[in-house]
């Protein structure tokens, strides 16, 4: 992984603008290939680890620093950046293909390239989002709240009034004491056009969705908008429930301040996420990732998405021969019940044979 990390670094980013579109194919096919292999060793076809673990797709924002996968949608985003530099007005039936995809990753570059784009002004980029079905609430509103975020205040009053409108067709026609998730992304969003455009539509919309939210709800605090995008967390309340799972150390305490999370059901949208901040204390530290797995084994947690969060971690990490050789100790403890955390151990397995096939 360093060798191609060091040459993407060192000689193939350096010499982008002379084949843009070419290294673009290449990543994007390399994306499509990923997608299809990890759909055949997943029991949920519709799970798509990578793009949910991925804040936002543009660099700077990787899961982690070392893997290949973030080094390939990077890749993928830098070159399209570049292409679209030089080449106006030539995406639209590219990123209609792309959009008719079945992967995720590949979809939020696509709503990425749009917001990037320098022959569109802020109305056109606002109204393509505006058209797209679906896109509030799935995977792809990370890239969507970024777009409103940088193009609003630029744009005709015409056009944010339709945003308005479009983002205030996503809530719950209903006050709740409770407000949805739904509710708190539009607030979050509304609050944040009206303090940093001083837009008075923006602000009466504010003023109409505070109705709908208990009065002391306060949006998530926001950070500076510019060149960087923000974090999708940005959008999350901070419940006491994340806090705890922040404040647990130990692999035993956060599995316990986890459970008692995600078994809320006011958490059941956002399982996976509680899961991912987690664990991810072990993408760094094996010995934190496998304590945390012998947690598992001693409560007997047969959760599937515990497993599949925890192992995904190791097939995005280049082992060494000593941290395999912890990991095979660890398996040991691994008894027939837990049936999905056995095949995991199976897949990593063969996927290590498969690129190295020289002994542990």
């Amino acid at each position: 992984m360093y060798e191609l990390r060091a040459v993407w670094n060192d000689h193939l980013s350096l010499h982008l603008h002379c084949y843009p579109f070419l290294a673009l194919q290449t990543f994007v096919c390399l994306l499509i290939e990923h997608r299809a292999l990890t759909k055949l060793i997943q029991n949920n076809e519709e799970e798509d680890l990578v793009s949910r673990g991925r804040e936002n797709v543009e660099p700077g924002h990787e899961i982690t620093g070392d893997d290949a996968i973030d080094l390939i949608i990077t890749g993928a985003v830098q070159s399209l950046e570049t292409w679209l530099s030089i080449n106006n007005g030539l995406f639209d039936d590219l990123a209609l293909a792309w959009d008719s995809l079945d992967v995720p990753i590949v979809r939020r570059i696509v709503v990425h390239g749009q917001s990037k784009r320098p022959d569109w002004s802020a109305d056109q980029k606002l109204d393509w989002l505006i058209r797209q079905e679906g896109i509030l609430g799935s995977y792809r509103n990370r890239e969507a709240n970024l777009l409103i975020l940088q193009h609003y205040e630029t744009a005709s009053e015409a056009t944010r009034a339709q945003v308005i409108q479009w983002l205030e067709s996503w809530i719950d026609a209903v006050p709740d004491t409770k407000p949805s998730q739904q509710i708190f992304d539009v607030f979050s969003m509304f609050s944040r056009l009206a303090n940093h455009t001083k837009c008075v539509m923006a602000q009466e919309a504010l003023d109409r969705v505070k109705k709908m939210v208990p009065k002391d709800l306060e949006p998530w605090e926001n950070p500076e908008v510019g060149a960087c995008s923000l974090s999708d967390s940005h959008f999350r309340p901070k419940s006491a429930d994340l806090l705890l799972i922040h404040s647990a150390e130990t692999p035993a305490e956060k599995l316990e301040a986890l459970l008692e999370t995600i078994q809320l059901e006011k958490h059941k949208h956002q399982k996976y996420d509680f899961i991912h901040n987690a664990v991810k204390a072990g993408r760094d530290d094996l010995d934190w990732a496998i304590g945390f797995q012998s947690s598992l084994i001693a409560r007997s947690i047969h959760d599937e998405d515990l497993w599949n969060v925890l192992f995904q971690l190791w097939r995005e990490k280049d082992l060494s021969a000593e941290e395999w050789n912890k990991l095979l100790k660890s398996w040991s403890a691994i008894q027939t019940p837990f049936v999905r955390a056995l095949d995991l151990v199976i897949d990593l397995l063969n996927g290590r044979v498969a690129s190295q096939p020289h002994p542990i």
